[in-house]
C-alpha cells in the first residue's frame, strides 16, 4: 500500500485566552502545517483532494475543513419515490417508498415536509398538529412503503406541483488507537462504496477524521462529534454539543455534496479553563485523552425529495 503526503492547515488554539479572543485569533492566524501520511483507499486518491477551512463552532475544539475532488460511483444510496407521480386532489392519502439501495443501515421518523411550487420557488405546506416521536430502521438493501394523509394539512392540497421531503439518519463510528506519540486507525467505515469514513494515521496531537460522499445523494453532518471509549462514554469535554445553535451551525456548514467530504481535526488535549462546569472540570482534570482505543461518533443525515403533481 503506497503512502501519499499532503498538508492540512489548522487554526491555532490559544488555550489561555477567552473563547471570543480565541475565535478572533483562529480567523486570522494559521497554525504550522500538520503533515499526515495517508494510505490510499479503494475509492479515494488522496493526492487529488483539495482541502479548504470551514471553521469551528464557538469554543468547541473540532475544526472542520471542506474536501473536494473525490470520486463518485454515480449511484444513489437512498431514494424516495411517490407511488403516483400524478394524482387527484381529492385523494385521502398518498403513498411513497423509501429505499436503502446500498447505504449503511439507517433510521427515519414519522416527520416529513411537503412544499408547493410557486412563483418564488417552494412554499412549505403547514400541518395541523404535530408528529408522534417514533423511529424505524431502514436496513441496507431494504425499502419501506408509507403514506401521508391529505387531512394532515392546515389547508387543502389543490392543483399544482408538490415536493415531499423526508430525512434518514445514520451514525459513522471509525475507531482508532491513541498512543503517546501516534494515532493509528483500527477500523474504517467504508460503507459499500457509498460513504467513506476513517481516522487518518498521524501524530498524537490531534485526531484527524475524514468523511467522503461517493454517492449522488447530498448528505450532512447533523451534529458535532463525540470521542467515545469502549463503554460508549464521551471522553472529550469540548466536542459534543446538543444545543439548537450547534445543530443550526452544522446545518449551515456540514453539508457534503457528491464527490466532496469533510475533514475533522480534534485536539487530544484541552484547557480546563474552557470547561465552565466544576463537576466536569474534575471529571476531565487530566487535560488530555489517555492512551487507548476510541471511536469518533458523528450523526449523518440525508434529506430525500420526490416531486408529484395534483390535478
Amino acid at each position: 500500500m503506497k503512502y501519499l503526503l499532503f498538508l492540512l492547515s489548522t487554526f491555532a488554539v490559544a488555550f489561555g485566552c477567552s473563547s471570543q479572543a480565541r475565535q478572533a485569533e483562529n480567523a486570522s492566524n494559521a497554525d504550522s502545517a500538520v503533515v499526515a501520511d495517508v494510505a490510499d483507499s479503494e475509492y479515494t486518491d488522496i493526492s487529488k483532494l483539495r482541502i479548504t477551512p470551514i471553521g469551528r463552532y464557538r469554543s468547541y475544539y473540532t475544526m472542520f475543513y471542506r474536501v473536494s475532488g473525490a470520486t463518485t460511483t454515480g449511484n444513489m444510496a437512498y431514494t424516495l419515490t411517490m407511488k403516483d407521480s400524478v394524482a387527484n386532489c381529492d385523494e385521502s392519502s398518498f403513498c411513497y417508498t423509501m429505499a436503502n439501495l446500498h447505504g449503511p443501515n439507517s433510521s427515519y421518523g414519522n416527520r416529513f415536509e411537503v412544499y408547493k411550487k410557486n412563483a418564488e420557488g417552494w412554499g412549505r405546506m403547514p400541518f395541523k398538529g404535530g408528529f408522534t416521536d417514533l423511529g424505524y430502521e431502514l436496513l441496507t438493501g431494504k425499502s419501506a412503503e408509507m403514506e401521508f394523509s391529505s387531512n394532515k394539512f392546515a389547508t387543502p392540497l389543490k392543483n399544482g406541483t408538490y415536493k415531499l421531503c423526508k430525512k434518514v439518519h445514520f451514525n459513522i463510528n471509525p475507531h482508532f488507537k491513541l498512543t503517546s506519540d501516534s494515532i493509528v486507525p483500527t477500523a474504517t467505515g467504508s460503507m459499500c462504496g457509498a460513504f467513506e469514513c476513517r481516522v487518518l494515521s498521524s501524530r498524537s496531537d490531534s485526531i484527524r477524521m475524514i468523511v467522503i460522499n461517493h454517492t449522488q445523494n447530498t448528505c450532512r453532518l447533523s451534529g458535532l462529534p463525540s470521542i467515545l471509549d469502549a463503554n460508549t462514554q464521551n471522553r472529550h469535554p469540548l466536542t459534543r454539543s446538543g444545543t439548537t445553535k450547534a445543530y443550526e451551525w452544522m446545518q449551515a456548514n456540514g453539508q457534503i455534496k457528491p464527490g466532496e467530504g469533510i475533514l475533522l481535526v480534534i485536539p487530544t488535549s484541552w484547557n480546563l479553563k474552557d470547561i465552565g462546569d466544576a463537576y466536569k472540570r474534575s471529571y476531565y482534570e487530566s487535560g488530555r485523552l489517555s492512551e487507548g482505543v476510541y471511536s469518533v461518533s458523528t450523526l449523518m443525515e440525508i434529506e430525500l425529495e420526490a416531486e408529484f403533481r395534483l390535478k
